[in-house]
């Protein structure tokens, strides 16, 4: 496949154990490795098939590695399908809080014009403004991150390469 076609995220590995979280029998990525890999992927343009590239001097248990990649893709799609679930569920409540409170600070401020100067439209915007937030800033984030695992998910390109020095990578 032509190199230009991918995006490509280089994993340099000098000990396969630290790729892996201790005291799991079942293969799963380190904390470190998940994050390094999310921070590569937050810059790629997700329109391109994203090609992991493993550079190791000795080789890997690759079955071990791939069964990781697997398990760690699975958790994040559960992750962002939970976050976007909350996220959800947290849109329509500032939308519905904000709303009440504009309603009811519209409405009594007919009995006492005072109102309009109290907490009650100084909470309705700011919530009101959290939902704004969450649908124009929040959401399509978590779409482009959901969508970058989709990618892949449905693409796994993984390449090893061994006997590499780490400095040539």
């Amino acid at each position: 496949m032509d190199n230009t076609d991918n995006t490509n995220i280089n994993l340099v590995v000098d000990d396969e154990e630290l790729l892996y979280t201790p005291f799991n029998p079942d293969p799963e990525f380190s904390e470190p490795v998940k994050a390094y890999v999310r921070s590569r992927m937050a810059v790629i343009d997700y329109k391109k098939d994203i090609k992991l590239t493993v550079i190791s001097r000795d080789p890997l248990d690759e079955r071990r590695f791939k069964a990781a990649v697997s398990r760690w893709i699975s958790d994040e799609k559960k992750k962002y399908k939970n976050d976007e679930k909350n996220l959800f569920r947290l849109f329509i409540g500032m939308l519905a809080f904000g709303s009440i409170m504009i309603v009811c600070s519209l409405n009594l401020v007919k009995l006492n014009e005072t109102i309009q100067y109290t907490i009650l439209p100084i909470l309705g915007s700011f919530a009101l403004g959290k939902a704004v937030r969450i649908l124009i800033m929040e959401m399509p984030i978590l779409k482009a991150q959901e969508k970058m695992i989709d990618e892949l998910e449905k693409n796994d390109i993984i390449v090893f390469e061994y006997g590499k020095d780490k400095d040539r990578a």
